[in-house]
């Protein structure tokens, strides 16, 4: 999202100081789910993780160093086998920590939130806002506007379409894979897998 953008521009430009933590929550209330659908069957690689714990752990790496990264976690299993609700500790070696969660369990406000040694920003609905707010420490407010959230899917083509015409991207790439690795400790500490990765595992 363009904001995202504009946020980073803040913080490089010093207006919060040094960034010292990010929250971020992404949560929906699941209701009457479907154990054979995609969210909950392993063998779709369902999982909260997967489909909303990605877009917390992505905001936290925009905004933090994630390398020399510590990883702590708490889940909550369902009953098909896949996580439903995790809380995820991030700490780097620059003392700067990530607080996340995500849920299928419950109704959460989606805000990130980015703090600094001279205030903070909050971030309503941060995957695909187009507005936030920098706090700053004498009580001080200042708006951050840009993009339009209704048009979140239409960035996203349009830098892909961008990323094919010139060959290579502006470091997305590289930024994804870091997620999946994220995900990919925390499921190891979870002791969960799919059932594909088991299948694949033996016939290596």
């Amino acid at each position: 999202m363009p904001v995202m953008n504009k946020i980073k521009e803040a913080i490089d430009a010093g207006k919060i100081g040094k960034v010292c933590e990010v929250q971020a929550n992404f949560s929906a209330a699941i209701k009457n789910p479907n154990p054979k659908g995609r969210l909950y069957n392993p063998a779709l690689g369902g999982g909260n993780l997967l489909d909303m714990g990605c877009y917390p752990i992505c905001f936290a790496q925009l905004f933090m160093s994630v390398t020399n990264l510590k990883i702590k976690s708490d889940v909550q299993m369902g009953s098909t086998g896949v996580d439903i609700a995790s809380q995820i500790l991030l700490e780097n070696d620059k003392q700067q920590f990530a607080r996340l969660s995500s849920s299928f369990r419950d109704l959460m406000p989606k805000i990130g939130v980015i703090a600094g040694e001279k205030g903070y920003i909050i971030v309503d609905h941060f995957s695909r806002s187009d507005h936030a707010t920098i706090h700053y420490l004498n009580s001080k407010t200042e708006e951050i506007n840009a993009g339009d959230s209704e048009q979140a899917w239409l960035y996203e083509a349009y830098d892909f379409e961008q990323y094919i015409d010139a060959g290579k991207d502006r470091g997305e790439l590289a930024m994804s894979y870091t997620i999946i690795k994220i995900m990919d400790v925390l499921r190891q500490s979870w002791k969960f897998k799919y059932p594909n990765e088991l299948k694949i595992q033996e016939n290596n």
